[in-house]
């Protein structure tokens, strides 16, 4: 049965690299109803490797936009089938979820956030993401405090700041999304920032023993 054929629909899939061919069958209409409609546009259509290229240029941005393969085959024209042969070559997830949930990942860890509180924002449940995110490779800063300087200076900044360590106890918890027992705080220090415990006066002298 023939539809009315949507022309900016139309000539944005030819331009996006579908066939004339494909765009006919999806509205029930010719090819040579199609090739006119573009033609009157004065629209060149890709043809070849530029015309495959273009397909899956277009395939990619509408699978990183979050729609499904079969959604992405009825706006081009195509297969589900070929789309997602298409999405599979280019290391695409379906929906584009698994490199929107990595985009996610990356922009918390560049925020100082760690894994658990990226998941509790996220309603995501904090063991899964851990996983996923060690299967793709995002590492937070404060995985197991891999990077201990980073937790060491928050310390030291609360300290400085005249924060006693029962404070620095929940402002942790709070930062890290988890909750920490009492002297949680120094007991971590005594390990792997001494100089924290000191006080000032005493990472005062710490600093200068060091420099000499």
């Amino acid at each position: 049965m023939n539809q009315i054929v949507n022309y900016s629909e139309a000539i944005a899939s030819v331009q996006d690299g579908a066939s004339m061919a494909a765009v006919a069958r999806r509205y029930g209409v010719s090819r040579e109803r199609i090739r006119q409609i573009v033609r009157k546009a004065n629209i060149v259509p890709p043809t070849g490797i530029d015309a495959r290229r273009a397909l899956r240029d277009r395939v990619s941005e509408l699978v990183l936009d979050g729609l499904t393969d079969q959604v992405i085959a009825n706006h081009l024209g195509l297969t589900r089938l070929g789309v997602a042969a298409d999405r599979r070559q280019m290391g695409l997830s379906e929906g584009g979820w698994r490199e929107r949930r990595i985009e996610l990942l990356r922009a918390g860890v560049e925020a100082g956030e760690s894994i658990r509180q990226i998941a509790i924002k996220s309603n995501l449940h904090p063991t899964t993401l851990q996983c996923f995110a060690k299967r793709n490779g995002v590492v937070s800063l404060h995985g197991r405090h891999r990077d201990l300087s980073f937790r060491a200076d928050l310390i030291r900044k609360w300290r400085d700041a005249g924060h006693t360590w029962e404070e620095i106890d929940t402002l942790l918890s709070e930062h890290e999304g988890r909750p920490n027992f009492r002297g949680a705080a120094y007991i971590w220090a005594k390990k792997y920032a001494v100089d924290v415990t000191f006080g000032r006066a005493g990472r005062h002298a710490a600093e200068l023993v060091a420099a000499e």
